[in-house]
This record gives C-alpha cells, sequence and structure tokens, in this order.
C-alpha cells in the first residue's frame, strides 16, 4: 500500500495540472493585456495550490523540485510570460521558507501561497549583471535596522510585487568602501518608504504577461528580522536558489519547444502541397523528429538536475547544463517550428512572439554563456 501522504501529493498536483489544462490556455490574450485579472488568475493558482509550491509546510506544499519543474513546463506550453511570473514569485517563497524567520514566515508566506501577493527577486544593477558578486546596492547597519541605498533593474513582477527580495552590500555607519561590505538577503514589502519603482513598459518586446521594472531605493529602512540568514551569507544563499530557478528556467524552455512542436505537427498533418500533406515529406519528418528528440533530451536533463536537488547531490553543475541545453533547444525548436509553418508563422501564429521569449530564456537566471563557465569549471577542476 502506497503512503497516503504520496497519494495525497499526487492529488495536488494533479489538480493543478488540471487547472493549468482548464483555464490558462483560454485566458492567455488577458494575461497579457489586463493586469487586474492577471492578479485575479495569480489567488486561483494559489487557490489550487500552483503560488505555494515552493512554501513550506503549513503555508505551501513543498513541492520537490522535480514536480516543481513540470508544473513550469505544463505552465509555459500555454503562456511562458506568466511561468517566467512564476519563476520570480517562487525565488521569494523559496528563500523567505528556507532561511526567513519564524515572524516573517507567519506574516508573509500564507498570502505569497493563496496568491494574494505577488513575490519579486532583485539581484540585477544597471552596471551589474553577470557579474553578480560586483553588486553596488548599499545596506547601512544601524540600531533601527538597514538602511537601503540603490537601484536595482530588470525585476520581474517589479511594480506589481508585494514583497521583494533584496540583495545588498552591509557597511557600517561611516563605512565608505565600494567593493566591500557583507553581500546579504532582505526581504522588503512594497509599503516601505522611499523606494521608487519605475514599470518598463514601452521598452519591452511582447511578455507582456510579466512586468518589469527598475526599482530606486533611497534610504529606505528595513527591520534586522527582514534579514535572510546572516550578513555576509546572501550571495550563498542567492546562489544556492539560483539552482533551483534555473532547473524551472529549464521546464520551461522545454514547455514552450514541446508547444512549439505540438503546433508544426499539427500544421504538417493538415497542409498540403504538390497533392500532399507536407508531413508526407521526408524533410519535413526530419525535421520534426530531430525537435522531439531535442525535447525529449532537454525533459531528461532537466529531471536528472531536479533530483540531484531533491537528493542532496547536486554540485551545481547540473542545474547550470539543465538551464543551458533546454533553453538552447527551445530557440532551436521554435525556429524549426517557424520553418514547417512558413509565411504562416510570421503572420498567423504566436511563433514569432515564441521566439523573442526563447531568446529571454538564454538570458534569464544566467546567460548560457555563464552557464558553460560553470560546467567548465566543473569538468576541469
Amino acid at each position: 500500500m502506497r503512503p497516503q501522504v504520496l497519494i495525497e501529493g499526487e492529488n495536488i498536483y494533479q489538480a493543478m495540472v488540471n487547472f493549468l489544462a482548464e483555464k490558462l490556455a483560454g485566458n492567455c490574450k488577458r494575461l497579457e493585456n489586463d493586469p487586474v485579472f492577471r492578479r485575479e488568475f495569480y489567488r486561483e493558482m494559489g487557490a489550487c495550490g500552483i503560488m505555494g509550491m515552493a512554501g513550506p509546510k503549513p503555508y505551501g506544499n513543498s513541492f520537490s523540485c522535480r514536480r516543481m519543474a513540470s508544473i513550469f513546463e505544463e505552465v509555459a506550453k500555454s503562456s511562458v510570460g506568466l511561468a517566467i511570473s512564476l519563476a520570480a514569485h517562487t525565488i521569494c517563497v523559496y528563500m523567505i521558507g528556507r532561511w526567513g524567520s519564524e515572524t516573517r514566515k507567519k506574516r508573509l508566506l500564507p498570502a505569497l501561497c493563496r496568491g494574494e501577493k505577488l513575490g519579486a527577486f532583485c539581484l540585477t544593477e544597471p552596471k551589474t549583471g553577470s557579474d553578480a558578486k560586483n553588486l553596488a546596492m548599499r545596506a547601512v547597519s544601524s540600531p533601527e535596522g538597514y538602511t537601503l541605498q540603490g537601484t536595482k533593474t530588470f525585476v520581474t513582477n517589479g511594480g506589481e510585487a508585494s514583497v521583494y527580495i533584496v540583495l545588498a552590500r552591509v557597511n557600517c555607519p561611516g563605512e565608505d568602501n565600494p567593493g566591500g561590505g557583507k553581500i546579504t538577503a532582505f526581504i522588503v514589502e512594497d509599503t516601505v518608504a522611499n523606494m521608487v519603482i519605475k514599470p518598463y513598459r514601452e521598452q519591452k518586446v511582447g511578455f507582456g504577461s510579466f512586468p518589469i521594472a527598475l526599482l530606486c531605493f533611497k534610504g529606505s529602512v528595513v527591520a534586522k528580522e527582514n534579514r535572510l540568514g546572516e550578513e555576509g551569507e546572501g550571495f550563498r544563499l542567492a546562489m544556492k536558489t539560483l539552482e533551483v530557478g534555473k532547473v524551472n528556467m529549464g521546464a520551461i524552455g522545454v514547455g514552450l519547444a514541446e508547444a512549439a512542436y505540438r503546433s508544426a505537427v499539427a500544421y504538417a498533418r493538415r497542409r498540403k502541397q504538390f497533392s500532399r500533406r507536407i508531413a508526407d515529406f521526408q524533410a519535413v519528418q526530419f525535421m520534426l523528429v530531430d525537435m522531439y528528440t531535442k525535447i525529449k533530451a532537454a525533459r531528461l536533463l532537466v529531471r536528472d538536475a531536479a533530483e540531484q536537488l531533491d537528493t542532496g547531490r547536486a554540485e551545481g553543475y547540473e542545474s547550470a547544463m539543465a538551464k543551458c541545453y533546454a533553453t538552447d533547444i527551445a530557440i532551436q525548436v521554435v525556429t524549426d517550428a517557424a520553418q514547417v509553418l512558413g509565411g504562416a508563422g510570421l503572420l498567423v501564429h504566436s511563433l514569432e512572439k515564441n521566439l523573442w521569449e526563447a531568446k529571454l530564456l538564454q538570458i534569464l537566471e544566467g546567460t548560457n554563456q555563464i552557464q558553460r563557465m560553470i560546467i567548465a569549471r566543473h569538468l576541469l577542476e
């Protein structure tokens, strides 16, 4: 007999999959264009457990990395933008659940896991992207807490999120060393004073279903209890969390590729040229076979990386490989799917948008060039 807790977990997971199949596909355009509807959709996802996947019991579902990855794949089949928004929220929930104080967990996690509040993660700065250790944002320690000074950019969910995880360098009063200070992670709520949010609206190419913003902190004070972990642990905690985030980003790449592949197969079966379905031409068949093989390989790589994290055997390069390969094949599969559809792929289909989305996946959670550096260090150390 299977353990009851496992059966209950499977039931929750299946309810999530059913919800996505029934509600998501038909609402993609509204999610892209209607922030009010998007917020209500977050609540619906929260009600069936999706927003709290990474949350610890009793607040969330405490899902394994493998199970979370499969949900991200399902979401991405319909909406990559929503999947990216959910990924940023999940990082916020994960970090608070693992390293937040008990009072902050009790106060923030219930609403985050129910989808009543949205989370975000702030690492990138105007002059600091891949070189994350070189961030310039400051947090000056004082008896009242920490005073934040600096700017974060390309913040997914920025402007709609209620809770932000912010990384900054901690200095004592009077210190002014741009390269010094201990990188530390903080919980910052949207009600904090002296935080200015500047959304990127007209500068984005697509991706309406997740907002991006620049956040300026001009002396925002947060309590010491809002610190995650100890002073100086922020970078390590962020990198551990991004291992999970990279697996999720790989799963999103698989979902996007799967959706593009299905579109190409359906079109090849109904489109006729020279009195035959184009699916009957060997050239098209070989393209579809290659697409399917790449998707299968990427899915297995993502699952393996997730299992390594779940069992505690991960060494860091597994999630890098999964993210790098899955997002690389996403852009390859979308490009080939557009080739199968021909002109229809650019004029009457979503594949043009999918191409931009696939390109973005190669950049998020660390560019694929950075992922290759991580993998190379493991191979050559």
